[in-house]
C-alpha cells in the first residue's frame, strides 16, 4: 500500500478499495462522519419514486419553501448549494476577509478557502491540555483584530461545542462575520443544543448546515445556508441559476418525513456514542465530544495502515494544524460495527 494515511478528507473508500484489494462493501468506514443510525431505505424510495424528474432542471424556489416552512424561516434568509463545502468557498468570495480568525485544528476548507481570497489568517491554536476547547477570553480578544471569525459547532475533529451565550458574545462584539458551521449540530443532545437563527436578523451572523450527515447521504451534495437576505442576495449574483440538482430538490420537499426518520434513530445514537465511548476509554486517550465522532490519541503512529490492512479505515488527523502524528478520529457505527473496531484495536495494539 503506497498510501500511509489517505490525506485529505474521510470517507475515501474507493482508493482504500484500490489499495487493500477490497470492495468498498466490504470495508468497515469509521473515517467519514455519516449518520449509522438513519434508515436509508426511505431516501431510496422517495428518489425511485422521482426519478423521472431527471429530465426536468431543478426548482429551487419549490426546495426553498420547502426549507422555510420547515425551518420558519423567510426563505430570503436561505441559499441552497451543491454541499456545504462548496458553500464554504462561495461564502468567502464575497465576504472577502481581509483577515480571519481560525481556531485549530478544524476542518482544513476553512483556511483553504481563506487562502484562496488572500485573506490572511489568525490561527488561535488549542491545547491538549485543555482537551483542545476554545478559551473564551482568547477568543473574545482575538476577535477585535478580524473582520471573519470561522467556527465548526461542534467543532470538527475535536467534537467540542461553544454554548449560546459564548456564541450570542461573539456575535454582539465582533465588529466583522461571523460564519458558524453547524453540519453536526443535530448530532447534539437537545438539551445541550445551542440556537443562533434569531441572530442572523440582528448581527452579521451566517449559518452552515448540511443534510449530507444527518441523512447519511454524502453521495447527493446538499447544503444551505441562513443568513442575512442582504448577504443572500449578493451570493446569488455568483451562481448559475442551479445551485442544485433535481434529486436534492426532492429530498428538500420531503424534509419533514426525513428529520422524523432521523429522530427514530437518534435515542439508539446516543446510547450507542455513550458505550462507544466507554470502550475506546479502556486503552486509548478518547477527547471528549458532542458529535457522532470521537477523536483520541494512540502512540501507534502507524495506527491508520495496520487497520486498513484488517479492513477498517479511519481518520489519521496528523496533516491538520494543531495536532500531528497519533490522532485520529471514529465516527460512530451500529453497535456490531463499533464491536468489530474494538476486537481490531485490542489485536493491533496488542
Amino acid at each position: 500500500m503506497s498510501e500511509p494515511y489517505l490525506k485529505g478528507h474521510g470517507g475515501k473508500v474507493f482508493l482504500a478499495s484500490e489499495l487493500t484489494g477490497r470492495s468498498p462493501l466490504e470495508l468497515l468506514d469509521f473515517s467519514s462522519n455519516i449518520n449509522c443510525f438513519f434508515d436509508l431505505k426511505k431516501v431510496k424510495e422517495i428518489l425511485l419514486e422521482n426519478i423521472d424528474l431527471i429530465a426536468f432542471y431543478p426548482d429551487l424556489n419549490r426546495a426553498k419553501w420547502s426549507l422555510s416552512n420547515f425551518l420558519n424561516v423567510p426563505k430570503e434568509n436561505l441559499f441552497l448549494g451543491n454541499g456545504s463545502a462548496e458553500l464554504i468557498f462561495l461564502t468567502l468570495w464575497v465576504l472577502k476577509p481581509k483577515k480571519v480568525l481560525l481556531p485549530v485544528p478544524a476542518f482544513s476548507e476553512y483556511e483553504r478557502a481563506s487562502i484562496g481570497v488572500g485573506a490572511q489568517i489568525k490561527f488561535l491554536v488549542l491545547e491538549e491540555e485543555n482537551d483542545f476547547h476554545i478559551p473564551e477570553e482568547k477568543l473574545f480578544n482575538s476577535l477585535k483584530e478580524v473582520d471573519l471569525l470561522i467556527l465548526c459547532n461542534p467543532n470538527n475533529p475535536t467534537g467540542n461545542i461553544l454554548n449560546e451565550e459564548i456564541l450570542k458574545e461573539c456575535a454582539r462584539i465582533s465588529k466583522g462575520w461571523l460564519l458558524i458551521d453547524e453540519a453536526f449540530l443535530e448530532f447534539v443532545s437537545f438539551e445541550k443544543r445551542p440556537s443562533l437563527i434569531e441572530e442572523i436578523f440582528k448581527n452579521k451572523v451566517i449559518l452552515l448546515r448540511s443534510l449530507t450527515k444527518v441523512f447519511s447521504i454524502p453521495g447527493i451534495r446538499v447544503g444551505y445556508l441562513i443568513g442575512p437576505s442582504s448577504f443572500i442576495e449578493k451570493l446569488k449574483e455568483l451562481v448559475p441559476p442551479w445551485g442544485i440538482n433535481v434529486m436534492a430538490q426532492v429530498l428538500f420537499e420531503h424534509l419533514e418525513t426525513l428529520y422524523s426518520l432521523f429522530l427514530e434513530g437518534f435515542g439508539e445514537f446516543l446510547k450507542e456514542k455513550e458505550s462507544f465511548q466507554k470502550e475506546l476509554s479502556q486503552f486509548l486517550k478518547v477527547f471528549p465530544s458532542y458529535a457522532n465522532f470521537f477523536m483520541f490519541k494512540c502512540s501507534k503512529e502507524d495506527l491508520f495502515q495496520r487497520l486498513l490492512e484488517k479492513g477498517f479505515l479511519i481518520r489519521d488527523l496528523r496533516e491538520l494544524k494543531g495536532l500531528g502524528p497519533g490522532f485520529y478520529r471514529v465516527c460512530v457505527r451500529r453497535s456490531e460495527d463499533n464491536k468489530k473496531l474494538i476486537e481490531a484495536l485490542k489485536e493491533v495494539l496488542g
